[in-house]
Formats: C-alpha cells, sequence, structure tokens
C-alpha cells in the first residue's frame, strides 16, 4: 500500500520569494503562489 505525502513547493522558490520580496508582501504573494501551486498539482494529477 502505498502511503499519500504532501506535495510542498519547491523551497529554493520560496528562498527566492523571501530575498527578491518586501518582508510586508511577503505572506500574501506566497499564500497565492501555494495555492496556486496545488491548484495544478490537482488538475495535472502531478505526484
Amino acid at each position: 500500500m502505498s502511503k499519500k505525502y504532501p506535495q510542498l513547493p519547491p523551497s529554493l522558490m520560496k528562498r527566492f520569494l523571501h530575498w527578491l520580496c518586501k518582508p510586508e508582501l511577503i505572506e500574501e504573494i506566497e499564500g497565492d503562489l501555494n495555492e496556486e501551486f496545488h491548484e495544478r498539482i490537482k488538475l495535472k494529477n502531478i505526484r
């Protein structure tokens, strides 16, 4: 039986975002990117 593990966005991209963006904007942008990432995984059935 296979276990399901939650797919996480690449940590390199997360670090780049924190380096690139103003601190007061990171939370909102990161949340939007996480939603888009998970939506694409659902649509394309990517593991």
